[in-house]
C-alpha cells in the first residue's frame, strides 16, 4: 500500500458483451457471456478464485472480447496480483486501443508496482480519451499527491468532484492534498464534508486527526484517531496515525509503542517501520532506527524518503560515504526535493568537497518553489510528508 490516506476506483464490471459478431459467432457469444456473467456475480461477491478461471473458460470461447481481459484483470488487481493484470489490461488495450478503462485500471497495478511516470501516463491517456472521467481523474490526482505535485493533485480532484459532488472519497483525496500543500484550513473543510458524506470511514477521521496534528491541536487529534479506533479497532493505519501525532507531541516512546503496534497488526507496514526509526532517532537510539529505516526500505526500494532517512542517519554518525550514497538514491527518486540536496551539501562540505557542496545548494534553491513540506528535523515522516 504505497500511500494510505488515498481512495482508489476501479472500474465496475459490466456484465454485459456486445459485440457485432457473424452469425456461426452466435453460439460462442453466448457462451462467453454465460461464463462472463458467472464470473462477474462471483467477482462482486468477492470470490475471486472463482471468477478468474470463469472468465478464463469465457476468453477460450471468446478470445476477442477486450472487456473479459478488462474483467480478469480487475480480479487479479483485487488479488494483487499486479503483473497478471496488467498482462490482461495490455490485451484489451491491444483489441481496443480506445478503451480508456483498460488504461485507468492499468494505472492502478502500475502505482501499486511503483512504476509511478507510467501510472501517470495511462491515467493520463485514460483522461485523454474520455476527459469526464471520474475514475482516472481522481486516481491521477493520487499519483501526482503521491509524487509530491499537490497542486495538480488538487486540480484533478476539483474536476472529479465537479463531475461527482456526492463521491466523498474525492473530498478525502483533496483534503488530504491540501494538507501535504500546507493547506490545513481547506483540508479540515474537505474532510468536514467527506465526514458528512460518509461518516463511517475510519480513513476520514485518520487523515483528519493528521491534519490538526500538524495544527498542534493534539486533544482534537487524539479525539478523532479514538472515533477512528471505535469504527476499525484492529486497523494498523489508526495505530500509525496516533504514533505520528506522538512524533509531533515529542512524546516519543508513546509513539515507538504506536508504530509498533501498527507492525504487529502489519509486518510489512515500511511506513510504520519509517516513523518509528523517525521516533529512536529523536531518543538518540540510532542503530535501532538505522535498521528501521533499513527494513522500510527493503519492503518498499522504490520510496526515496527511507533513503533519506537512512543517509540522515548515517551523517549522524559519521560515515558520510554510505550517507552520500544514499542521499543520492533519494535523489534519482525525488529529484523536486529540495531538502535531500540541502543534506547532502552538508556531508560533500564534510568531505571538503565544497564545489559539489555548492552545486548542491544551488539546486535546492531551484527545486524549492516545489510543494514539498519538510517536517520533522532529525527525519521524515511519512504520513506528514
Amino acid at each position: 500500500m504505497k500511500h494510505l490516506f488515498m481512495r482508489f476506483w476501479s472500474v465496475q464490471l459490466i456484465l454485459l458483451l456486445s459485440f457485432v459478431v457473424c452469425a456461426q459467432d452466435q453460439d460462442s457469444l453466448a457462451t462467453a457471456q454465460a461464463y462472463f456473467s458467472e464470473g462477474g456475480r462471483a467477482f462482486e461477491a468477492g470470490d475471486f478464485d472463482k471468477a478468474i478461471p470463469l472468465f478464463t473458460k469465457a476468453l477460450e470461447v471468446y478470445p476477442n472480447a477486450p472487456m473479459i481481459y478488462l474483467a480478469r484483470g480487475t480480479a487479479y488487481m483485487q488479488k494483487s496480483d499486479y503483473y497478471s493484470a496488467i498482462d490482461d489490461y495490455n490485451k484489451a488495450i491491444e483489441l481496443n486501443p480506445g478503451f480508456w478503462e483498460a488504461y485507468d485500471n492499468r494505472g492502478l497495478a502500475f502505482y501499486n508496482l511503483g512504476y509511478y511516470e507510467l501510472s501517470l501516463k495511462d491515467h493520463s491517456k485514460a483522461l485523454e480519451i474520455n476527459p469526464n472521467s471520474v475514475n482516472a481523474s481522481n486516481n491521477r490526482g493520487n499519483v501526482y499527491q503521491y509524487l509530491r505535485k499537490f497542486e495538480l493533485a488538487i486540480r484533478d480532484y476539483d474536476k472529479a468532484i465537479s463531475l461527482n459532488s456526492k463521491n466523498y472519497a474525492f473530498y478525502l483525496n483533496r483534503g488530504s492534498a491540501y494538507q501535504g500543500s500546507g493547506n490545513y484550513e481547506a483540508s479540515l473543510q474537505d474532510f468536514a464534508k467527506a465526514l458528512e458524506l460518509n461518516p463511517d470511514d475510519h480513513m476520514v477521521y485518520v487523515n483528519r486527526g493528521n491534519t490538526y496534528s500538524l495544527l498542534k491541536k493534539y486533544d482534537l487529534g487524539l479525539s478523532d484517531f479514538k472515533k477512528a479506533i471505535q469504527i476499525m479497532p484492529d486497523s494498523p493505519i489508526v495505530f500509525y496515525g496516533i504514533g505520528s501525532l506522538y512524533l509531533k507531541m515529542e512524546r516519543y516512546q508513546d509513539a515507538v509503542d504506536a508504530f509498533t503496534r501498527a507492525i504487529v497488526l502489519s509486518p510489512k507496514y515500511a511506513d510504520a517501520y519509517c516513523n518509528r526509526g523517525v521516533a529512536y532517532e529523536s531518543l538518540k537510539k540510532f542503530d535501532e532506527a538505522l535498521a528501521d529505516h533499513l527494513k522500510a526500505s527493503a519492503i518498499d526500494p522504490k520510496d526515496g524518503v527511507y533513503y533519506f532517512n537512512i543517509g540522515n542517519i548515517y551523517r549522524i554518525k559519521g560515515k558520510n560515504r554510505e550517507a552520500i550514497a544514499n542521499f543520492t538514491k533519494a535523489i534519482e527518486i525525488f529529484p523536486y526535493w529540495s531538502r535531500i540536496y540541502s543534506e547532502r551539501a552538508k556531508v560533500y562540505r564534510a568531505e571538503g568537497k565544497v564545489q559539489l557542496a555548492k552545486e548542491d545548494d544551488a539546486r535546492a534553491l531551484e527545486v524549492l518553489k516545489e510543494n514539498f513540506q519538510p517536517v520533522n528535523e532529525s527525519g521524515i515522516s511519512k504520513i506528514e510528508y
